[in-house]
This record gives C-alpha cells, sequence and structure tokens, in this order.
C-alpha cells in the first residue's frame, strides 16, 4: 500500500463561505493522496489563508515545509497588513496560485509557486430545467419579462457593515445597473448573500428593483444570510447575468459557480477571470461605459449565452476536484524534498 501525505489543513473560516468552500475542495481533490491529520502527527503544514499561520509557534513552521494558498491579491495584502503580512510570508516555502494573473505576480517577486485552480462542486452547481427558474422567479416575486442581473458578493465588512468594500467594487456593480434603468432596459437586480447592506440601500436610493434573497437585517448577518450552496444554484439558474464588478480577487468562486450552472456571466478582469471566460465577458473594472455596452448587446441579442457551453466545458476539464488531484500529490512532493533541507 502506497503511504500518503501526512498534512496538517487549516486556515477555513467559521462561515461557510470562500475561505471554507477553499478548505472543503481541498480535501476533496487531496484526500485520494492525503491523510488530514491533527498537528503533532503532519509532515507538513498547508493553509488556505496566511492568517492562520499566526496562530503555529514560529518554531514548528521551521521545522515543516509550509505550504500556503494566496487568497487574494499579494498587493493588496502587502497593503493592508504590511510587514505583519510580510513575516508570515517568509515562512511560506510554496504558495498555491488560482490564477496565471497570480502566478506571474508572485514569479516576479521571485517566491516559489505551484498552480492549482479552484475547483467547484459540480454535483451542487448545475443547470436546471426552465420550469425549476419559473418557479422560483414566481417565488422571489420576480417579474417573468425583467432581464435579471446577479450578484452574490459580499460589499461591506463585519467592522463596517453600511460602507462599501470596495476591492468588490459595490459601487461599480451599482452604477452599472443604475445605467441600464436609465437607459430604459426593464432590469432587476437579484442580490443573495451576507453583508450586502451598502448595495440594498443604494439600489433603494436610486429607486433600481431589486431582490434581496434572505433576511433584511441591520446588524451583521454573516452567519444568518450565508445560503446553503444548493440554493445558491437555484439562484443563478433563474439569472439573465450574473455581474462580477470587484477590483481585486483571487477567484472569485462566482465565476465558476456561474459557469458550472451554464450561467451567462460578465466580469471585470480580476484573479481568474481570464482563466475560465472568453474575452466577450470580460471588461476593466474602470471601464463601466463598456460593461453597460456588453449588457446591452445580450439584452438585445443573447449573445453572452452563447458562451456559456465553453464556460462549462472549461470548469469540467480544469477546475474540479478530481481534475486537480495529481496535482496536490505533486505540490506535496515538493513540499517534503523542500522539507528535508530545512
Amino acid at each position: 500500500m502506497i503511504s500518503k501525505f501526512r498534512v496538517f489543513l487549516t486556515g477555513a473560516d467559521g462561515y461557510q463561505w470562500a475561505l471554507r468552500e477553499d478548505y472543503n475542495q481541498t480535501i476533496a481533490a487531496a484526500s485520494g493522496c492525503t491523510d488530514f491529520v491533527a498537528f503533532p502527527e503532519a509532515d507538513l503544514i498547508h493553509t488556505v489563508y496566511w492568517e492562520a499561520l499566526k496562530s503555529i509557534p514560529a518554531k514548528e513552521l521551521l521545522k515543516r515545509p509550509v505550504i500556503c494558498n494566496l487568497s487574494g491579491e499579494w498587493p493588496r495584502y502587502e497593503q493592508d497588513a504590511g510587514q505583519v503580512f510580510l513575516d508570515m510570508a517568509s515562512k511560506v516555502d510554496i504558495w498555491i496560485v488560482r490564477s496565471r494573473q497570480a502566478e506571474r505576480t508572485l514569479q516576479q517577486k521571485g517566491y516559489n509557486v505551484f498552480f492549482i485552480p479552484y475547483t467547484v462542486n459540480t454535483s451542487i452547481f448545475r443547470p436546471q430545467q426552465n420550469t425549476d427558474k419559473q418557479m422560483i422567479r414566481k417565488q422571489l416575486k420576480i417579474p417573468q419579462d425583467a432581464y435579471v442581473i446577479g450578484n452574490f458578493m459580499r460589499d461591506s465588512t463585519a467592522g463596517k457593515i453600511c460602507a462599501p468594500k470596495l476591492v468588490k467594487g459595490p459601487d461599480i456593480f451599482v452604477e452599472i445597473v443604475s445605467r441600464l434603468q436609465k437607459n430604459g432596459h426593464a432590469i432587476h437586480v437579484l442580490l443573495a448573500g451576507p453583508r450586502r447592506h451598502w448595495v440594498r440601500k443604494r439600489l433603494r436610493e436610486k429607486s433600481i428593483p431589486f431582490t434581496f434573497a434572505g433576511w433584511k437585517l441591520w446588524f451583521d448577518d454573516m452567519r444568518i444570510n450565508t445560503l446553503h450552496r444548493t440554493r445558491l444554484n437555484e439562484l443563478y439558474n433563474v439569472l439573465d447575468l450574473s455581474l462580477v464588478s470587484s477590483r481585486s480577487e483571487a477567484g472569485p468562486h462566482a465565476i465558476l459557480e456561474a459557469a458550472a450552472a451554464k450561467c451567462p456571466q460578465l466580469s471585470s478582469r480580476v484573479g481568474i477571470a481570464e482563466d475560465v471566460l472568453l474575452p466577450s465577458q470580460i471588461y476593466d473594472y474602470d471601464d463601466v461605459d463598456t460593461a453597460v455596452a456588453k449588457i446591452e448587446d445580450d439584452i438585445l441579442t443573447g449573445n453572452l449565452k452563447v458562451n456559456c457551453p465553453e464556460n462549462y466545458a472549461t470548469v469540467l476539464s480544469r477546475h474540479t476536484a478530481e481534475s486537480c488531484a495529481k496535482s496536490y500529490q505533486e505540490v506535496y512532493s515538493m513540499a517534503l524534498a523542500i522539507g528535508e533541507e530545512k
């Protein structure tokens, strides 16, 4: 029997959100070659988020090889966390990057990098029948003839629940849908997920019709409005367009989730966008005119829907646990070789 890698995996948050999903998907992809064990039994450390390393004694980090997922853009971590981030980064032996964009950035900085794409559970995120879509729209009180634009990414932080989290581009999202409405299009916005306070307020102020698939609370709703992923899949399936407006991302998972559901989408040029989507589905975040023009063209022609089969094929070939299993075997082998030199 071939011995498995003994890995201490850490870094997931307490919510069923991005870091937890990355943690779960890592287990799904690597379980064939790995025993995930408690810290004292581990041959190597793998964290899905750099801050988790702060809770591990420095002398222990020196004893074992350390792998860390880059779960956001490096420049943003340097700017926001400064020397604290750089101190933790100095203890990482291999960075797992999720996009070619991130790979280029870290290679230029001289770090050991290993590219493993984000993965998505295609048994949860999948296309549904048209009858299901119509029923869910009716339940959500969305007009059947509306062009429905969705965004399921949080737009504020725990500390400032009513202020925009600008890296997610909520102001850009509102500007795009506002222009579409001013241009006479019968749009309807569908929001989901926690910390949507700022966008909900701005849409109300601009009289833009929207539905929020959650409880409208004034306090931090992270635990309450984090939806089960089967529900998120239902929501992707009722959209005419999933719109990402972020300024900075490692992912986002939304691109993979929408692609797996065969949902038409448009994204700013961030993270994995260029690895998954076609050029016609991407715009520069500061070019709202282009985003609006692409959506108006889609309202008239349905051009973005034409890309769904290719997006779906990309997910199946590159972004599932099965397709990435071999990569984890390779990166863990590389880490152990580095560990022997420590």
